[in-house]
């Protein structure tokens, strides 16, 4: 059974690594990418009408028969987890890793509804608390975790492809161009500004 979003309380959130392009060929600039093809989640077609509105050339695949794709040609490149590029090993044959972080890979603590409302609200602070630190933690373990298979599969022929800050400001740009088209869509436009906002003084604060 699934349950809706609606009846669920999130007690925190966790940031699960990032997902990256793996490729063929070398991925430094959008251009670069347009001449791939690329192997997307047949199961979002939100994010692929997204992409196909940046330009990019999609295959719908199986994300279980990625490396399939990849050896017989029918794709040349994808976006992943390296933690889960690695342990499919992916990078045998998208031998190219683009430095960039495409989008974080989010997970989440959540507690069912019903199963919240009856917990007495004194103890509900000390629950979050909890749940955030176990959120703290998991990031950091998460990262060490990536931080390390990106280092053995970098040992075993990946290659890393270091963007300069221009030419990741060609993907925050690009990016950029296809938001009108997708607010009231997926996107809730009073969080997206609110996420823009943040992002772009993170940016600035590096």
């Amino acid at each position: 059974m699934v349950l809706r979003p609606r009846v669920l309380k999130t007690a925190a959130w966790s940031k699960v690594g990032w997902v990256k392009f793996f490729s063929k060929a070398p991925i430094l600039v959008p251009d670069d990418l347009k001449r791939q093809k690329l192997g997307t989640d047949e199961n979002e077609p939100a994010l692929m009408d997204a992409l196909k509105a940046m330009g990019f050339q999609l295959v719908p695949v199986n994300m279980n028969q990625v490396l399939i794709y990849l050896n017989g040609g029918m794709i040349d490149a994808v976006y992943q987890s390296p933690v889960l590029a690695g342990g499919l090993q992916l990078f045998g044959v998208a031998k190219n890793m683009a430095s960039i972080n495409v989008a974080p890979f989010l997970g989440a603590i959540v507690v069912n509804g019903a199963a919240w409302r009856s917990i007495p609200e004194k103890y509900k602070p000390e629950l979050i608390r909890s749940a955030r630190e176990m959120e703290q933690s998991f990031d950091a373990s998460i990262q060490a975790l990536e931080d390390e298979v990106i280092d053995t599969m970098h040992r075993y022929g990946l290659v890393i492809n270091e963007l300069t800050p221009a030419q990741k400001q060609l993907w925050y740009d690009t990016s950029s161009q296809i938001v009108p088209s997708l607010m009231g869509t997926p996107v809730n436009q009073a969080m997206f500004r609110r996420m823009e906002t943040l992002l772009q003084a993170h940016r600035a604060s590096r």
